[in-house]
């Protein structure tokens, strides 16, 4: 086995296509890093699209990697990521690895091998370790945390996107190092929804606590909010025909509707002509539908596994179990005066413009690399 010669650096990432929302900015970030420092960065990547080569990541050897899943347990199988890291090994050992989501299972094994041999091997998690999350794919989650132990006790350190995220690797690794790593999203602006609906914009799943959102909005109603309550985003068609039943049963189906899918500019184009927008998952890694919210312009109302790393009077926390509490933030929104409103507006888009933007989140994922790395030679 050849040792190291020179820095390098791997990230094991999943989908890292133009269209996924996370891995990118995690890998510009790591790109920028190893660009200024002259540090060999590999990425070994299960989706790819060539494009993305030169384009989104500079100084970058990447590894496209095709993927394909197995069956009920949805397992990535991809051999030529293994070959891949072979021969990528044998040409120069990694000084560290990152892991961005333990869930692609071939990146896993490819980390686990690694921090047995030495490599210092950082985790970000993407949600995967979320034990609410567990309950709804509990059987092959709870078996690949058991998988995954000893790689979680050789970790060198934990980036966790979100407060809540934090809390649940701490139940896994209680005397793990836990960074906040932020993924990066960009200032969109151009709110114009002073008269608008109310948003949820997101997956169709009961993950997202919509039956919460649904009854905080129907006691509402009930208490003089009149505007429309808008659900967009993909689901199962069993479930979402049973949140139209529950609007039925609330005698509010007249004033909700469901969008379906919305992508691109079009979902930017309703967050535009949205008023309020709302979250209520039992568990986010982080939150990508509420910051892109938040960049566009729109107060919104979340629950407290929803919250950022940054707060905000934008953004109002409520707890998950309060039903009273997230109508009553809903109500304050909606009879909020204009000025004050407006004024809202501006905060959520300056949070983004301070916290989340690119050049933000490269200049704080280095700063914390360059302090373990200090840490660990002292």
């Amino acid at each position: 086995m050849s040792k190291i010669k020179s820095e390098s650096i791997w990230v094991i990432t999943g989908d890292a296509s133009k269209e996924a929302a996370g891995p990118l900015p995690a890998l510009r970030s790591f790109s920028k890093y190893c660009f200024e420092k002259k540090i060999n960065l590999v990425v070994l990547a299960t989706i790819g699209q060539k494009e993305t080569q030169g384009t989104s990541i500079r100084n970058t050897d990447v590894r496209w990697m095709l993927s394909r899943r197995i069956g009920p347990l949805n397992l990535h199988f991809a051999p030529s990521m293994m070959l891949c890291a072979w021969r990528q090994w044998s040409e120069q050992r990694p000084s560290s690895l990152v892991l961005d989501g333990v869930w692609y299972t071939v990146g896993a094994v490819i980390a686990t091998i690694a921090s047995m041999l030495g490599v210092r091997v950082y985790i970000i998690p993407h949600g995967s370790l979320n034990s609410r999350a567990m309950k709804i794919n509990a059987i092959r989650k709870r078996v690949l945390t058991l998988l995954l132990r000893p790689l979680f006790k050789r970790a060198v350190a934990f980036m966790a996107l979100s407060p809540f995220e934090k809390g649940e690797i701490l139940k896994v690794s209680p005397k793990g190092i836990v960074l906040q790593a932020s993924n990066a999203i960009n200032v969109v602006g151009g709110w114009d929804g002073m008269n608008g609906p109310i948003l949820f914009l997101g997956r169709i799943d009961p993950i997202k606590n919509l039956e919460f959102i649904i009854d905080a909005y129907s006691s509402a109603r009930q208490r003089g909010c009149l505007r429309p309550l808008q659900i967009a985003g993909p689901g199962n068609l069993q479930y979402i025909e049973t949140l139209r039943q529950r609007c039925l049963t609330l005698g509010i189906s007249d004033s909700v509707s469901f969008l379906g899918p919305l992508y691109g500019e079009k979902k930017f184009e309703v967050m535009k002509k949205s008023r309020i927008f709302l979250m209520a998952s039992h568990s986010e890694a982080q939150p990508y539908a509420l910051l892109e919210a938040l960049s566009v312009g729109v107060p919104s109302v979340i629950t407290e596994n929803c919250k950022l790393w940054f707060t905000n009077p934008s953004v109002t926390v409520v707890s998950e179990n309060s039903i009273k509490d997230y109508s009553n933030a809903i109500c304050a929104l909606d009879g909020m005066n204009n000025t004050e409103f407006a004024y809202l507006s501006k905060l959520a888009v300056q949070l983004i413009s301070e916290y989340y933007r690119e050049e933000i989140v490269w200049t704080h994922r280095i700063e914390c690399l360059q302090a373990l790395s200090s840490t660990e030679k002292s």
